[in-house]
């Protein structure tokens, strides 16, 4: 009698269990399976919804169990919100010099997260042809780690930019002025256009770029610059022939740069000393201080030669 009206109790309990279906993708079953995420949140709801809730997985779905409406919708509510799964791609990025210090952070990261006990997974997929990162866990570690991904693709997705110059000149010879002032370009493609304004266009990872113009920028408002004027018979051919090793030596020595305007050469009135074409000379203010000895040598070099009355200034 009492094993039967036991039964007849069950029954009416049985009858009584409201269900709830959550579909879910099969990466996000599989790990509430393997993490012991379902223990977790029936702890939870026990301590703290009005009617217990049972958790188990069900092909597809997460079937939820109680005998309340009220606490199937809640826990639904927080599984839902507290688990998720994320796939970020990584858009050739991953290409990149820094790829393998993000998979370091990332690691460090999902450590981290899982200390006491698993909350988060990650997944590289794809890697040669469409690479992605997939990240499945609890929602809050899952959003720290996303976010890693995205700075890092911020970072090192291609970015152009471009720094105006003071001079044509300058963009001509812009790979003297780079070697004068130190400035390595690592990763970035640099490319110097004097129309149809002097321009150095800079393509490559965007944290690079913004480091190599601010360093660009940096170096260029250092530079003192002046122009001169070179007179006289065979000052053009000084300086394509014997100057331009007295030249070289100023720009190592002395880190001045002098280069020649490209301007044509007016034909001279009858009895009229001729003029060719004139000069910038360019000089790191950061080595002005030590560098005027040589500069000084330098113009005196210059103004030695009478014979073809070649003055040249620079400061």
């Amino acid at each position: 009698k009492e094993v039967h009206a036991g039964e007849k109790e069950l029954l009416k309990l049985a009858e009584g269990i409201k269900e709830k279906r959550i579909p879910l993708h099969r990466t996000l079953i599989t790990f509430l399976e393997s993490s012991g995420c379902i223990q977790h949140f029936q702890n939870r709801f026990q301590q703290n919804l009005r009617s217990p809730v049972m958790l188990e997985t069900s092909g597809s779905d997460l079937l939820l169990l109680s005998l309340s409406d009220g606490a199937l919708e809640e826990a639904a509510a927080a599984v839902q919100r507290d688990m998720c799964l994320e796939t970020v791609p990584l858009e050739n990025t991953q290409k990149s010099f820094a790829f393998t210090k993000l998979k370091e952070d990332l690691s460090k990261a999902t450590k981290q997260a899982n200390r006491e006990s698993v909350k988060v997974e990650l997944k590289y997929q794809d890697l040669r042809s469409d690479p992605k990162v997939q990240l499945v866990g609890y929602t809050a570690e899952v959003s720290k780690l996303k976010n890693i991904v995205l700075q890092y693709k911020r970072n090192h997705q291609n970015h152009h930019a471009s720094l105006r110059l003071p001079r044509p000149e300058m963009a001509e010879h812009f790979s003297k002025i780079l070697e004068m002032g130190g400035v390595k370009k690592r990763n970035v493609e640099i490319k110097p256009t004097c129309s149809p304004s002097p321009t150095v266009h800079l393509t490559g990872p965007r944290c690079e770029v913004e480091d190599l113009k601010d360093s660009l920028e940096s170096f260029i408002q250092s530079l003192a610059t002046k122009e001169c004027e070179v007179k006289g018979p065979g000052a053009q051919q000084f300086f394509q022939g014997e100057g331009a090793e007295t030249l070289k030596i100023g720009r190592c020595s002395s880190m001045v740069l002098i280069l020649p305007i490209n301007e044509e050469p007016k034909m001279p009135k009858r009895g009229q000393i001729p003029q060719y074409p004139s000069c910038i000379s360019l000089q790191s203010l950061q080595f002005s201080a030590s560098s005027q000895y040589s500069l000084d040598s330098l113009d005196s070099v210059y103004s030695v030669d009478n014979e073809i009355n070649i003055k040249v200034v620079v400061g």
